[in-house]
């Protein structure tokens, strides 16, 4: 299986333990704006408003198989969206 949407884990000093991130958007960016500070990078696809493109199954599909295979205690589970 090929996970596209759940990475890690990481180790987070912030948190003190190890995180996954799950991306709710996916890439390309998707965004209002197109800020030149952005650490995603500019915007190549305009939003008018917040949109979630990778169905939720998909990616409860990808934290699943992760997480069964893992042999790390993972405390913290983080959404973002690239954009």
């Amino acid at each position: 299986m090929m996970i596209r949407y759940v990475y890690g884990p990481h180790w987070s000093r912030l948190v003190g333990s190890y995180v996954i991130i799950v991306d709710t958007i996916g890439f390309p960016k998707k965004c209002v704006y197109d800020c030149i500070y952005c650490s995603i990078g500019s915007t190549n696809v305009k939003a008018l408003q917040p949109v979630s493109l990778i169905p939720p199954d998909n990616i409860v599909a990808d934290l699943k198989w992760l997480l069964n295979r893992l042999n790390k205690d993972v405390e913290t589970i983080i959404f973002y969206g690239t954009g």
